[in-house]
């Protein structure tokens, strides 16, 4: 963990239950105790039906524990109706995920400017302009690219946008799914060293959530999940 930093998101035995039907049910989280200092590279590392998903969409309020405790920035998750939920979500999480999730009728611009919109974080368009502007500069994409649409960028540059994207409401944790599983091993190299970068220099707490255990290395600290616990 960095030193002298501020705890920015602690799990207390965290579990996870998918109910099947009325006889059947599915544990994807067992007793997980995590913390997380603000501005530390975390990798979250497991197989297929291992939990790391589950774990990141309870960490990024995409998902309800079943029992436990999440405290994020000293707020207690269950304290919190779905509205501020989805406000803290929209305000203080980015998301990173394999598949880009771009909308292919908009330019970069216009991608990059959506998080915007719906979280009500800026009301001017000259602060649109300027928020947008300072992502997609962080995200190191070209700027004769910004107003391409995304049919026309390679799968790298594509990434590069979604990261923009990710950091344009300036938000306090990055969470990336598998952000080098759609590409090649040399421009998945790249993206991971635009993360830390963003990382050393923004002190955004990354948390990346991989399969691969040499992209794990390029965290500071590596948690490794197996049937619904850490190990």
């Amino acid at each position: 963990m960095k030193k002298n930093s501020l705890e920015i998101i602690n799990l207390e035995h965290i579990e996870k239950e998918y109910f099947l039907s009325q006889t059947q049910s599915f544990k994807a989280l067992r007793d997980i105790t995590l913390k997380i200092n603000k501005g530390e590279f975390v990798a979250i590392v497991g197989s297929s039906g291992s939990g790391k998903s589950t774990l990141m969409n309870i960490i990024g309020f995409l998902d309800i524990p079943t029992a436990g405790e999440y405290e994020y920035k000293g707020i207690k998750f269950d304290e919190l109706s779905e509205d501020e939920l989805t406000e803290l979500r929209s305000k203080e999480i980015g998301f990173i995920f394999q598949s880009f999730h771009l909308l292919p009728s908009k330019t970069v611009f216009e991608n990059v400017k959506l998080p915007l919109v719906y979280s009500g974080v800026v009301n001017t368009k000259k602060q649109y302009e300027e928020y947008v502007t300072s992502a997609l500069e962080k995200s190191d994409l070209d700027k004769s690219l910004w107003y391409k649409k995304p049919n026309q960028l390679s799968g790298g540059q594509r990434q590069r946008v979604a990261i923009a994207r990710a950091l344009v409401n300036k938000p306090e944790v990055l969470l990336a799914d598998e952000p080098t599983g759609n590409l090649d091993s040399k421009t998945g190299q790249k993206v991971l060293e635009e993360l830390k970068q963003l990382n050393r220099e923004e002190n955004v707490t990354v948390i990346m959530i991989t399969h691969d255990k040499n992209i794990a290395k390029n965290a500071d600290r590596v948690i490794t999940v197996k049937d619904g616990i850490i190990i």
